[in-house]
């Protein structure tokens, strides 16, 4: 167990924990730290919050001149920016890499071999615009409303529960990572672990003392709404490419992540 967790924060992050040598995971432990994926998410967006708490003490104690709504920009930037580092911005390349071989227009293999490439191009460009501008947007509004860290570590585990989903299905080329993960995860696992991650923002509005249930309707269905769309745009990678690949989990993480975060914010 400790291994598979290991295993799984060092794939999720760049902390340098995953266990080394000569150690070769076997199937039941690939599955374990795909499951694995949404605990690191919580992590991460707990982390994420207490950062964002961190900041906004700080700007307050030196007191910018700046107006406060210029304040919650620069915190969700600053904030969302961490989270970039801590994962290692893999789930970001996977989404530019994703949107450049679908730009392409090329047969499934000259696309696959557009997406191996290390090289960014105008469409991978503008959709990492689009979509981390989509997060930090989101997060300024659920800052002025009273809502940062319930949609925050709501919006980074439903990410990841997406990648959960996306291991159901076959790889699109028979090495790296899409080929390691793809199968390792039946849909009633899937599934268990959806319905586990939509007690956490009820745990997050109780303990905060602000469990309103129209709130709490929204953030859930927003979570929900972000693992179907995930899910869909996968089963359309899959057509394109033949299957899933490390690309293609990382893009539904992001995509994913923004989604959750505009409609959690909107819930205020």
């Amino acid at each position: 167990m400790t291994k598979t967790f290991r295993l799984s924060l060092g794939m999720f992050t760049i902390l340098p924990v995953a266990p080394r040598g000569d150690f070769q995971p076997t199937s039941q432990q690939v599955r374990g730290m795909i499951l694995f994926a949404p605990v690191v998410g919580l992590l991460i967006g707990l982390g994420a919050v207490a950062a964002l708490f961190l900041i906004q003490e700080l700007f307050s104690i030196v007191e910018l001149p700046a107006a406060a709504s210029a304040r919650n920009w620069l915190a969700a930037l600053l904030t969302i920016g961490l989270i970039v580092l801590v994962t290692g911005g893999i789930h970001l390349d996977g989404l530019a890499d994703t949107t450049d071989a679908m730009a392409s227009r090329r047969d499934r293999a000259e696309a696959l071999d557009v997406m191996r490439r290390s090289d960014l191009g105008p469409m991978g460009a503008i959709a990492l615009l689009f979509v981390l501008s989509i997060q930090v947007t989101g997060l300024v509004i659920a800052i002025e409303n009273g809502l940062a860290a319930v949609a925050l570590v709501s919006a980074v585990v439903t990410g990841r529960v997406t990648a959960v989903w996306a291991c159901r299905l076959s790889a699109a080329r028979p090495e790296g990572l899409g080929a390691w993960v793809a199968g390792s995860v039946t849909p009633v696992l899937a599934s268990v672990v959806t319905v586990v991650t939509l007690l956490i923002p009820v745990v997050m509005l109780y303990l905060t003392g602000n469990l309103d249930w129209s709130v709490l309707s929204i953030v859930c269905a927003a979570m929900v709404i972000a693992v179907v769309l995930g899910g869909l745009l996968q089963r359309w990678w899959s057509r394109r490419f033949g299957g899933i690949t490390g690309d293609t989990i990382g893009s539904g993480i992001e995509i994913a992540t923004a989604t959750t975060l505009v409609i959690t914010a909107l819930a205020g």
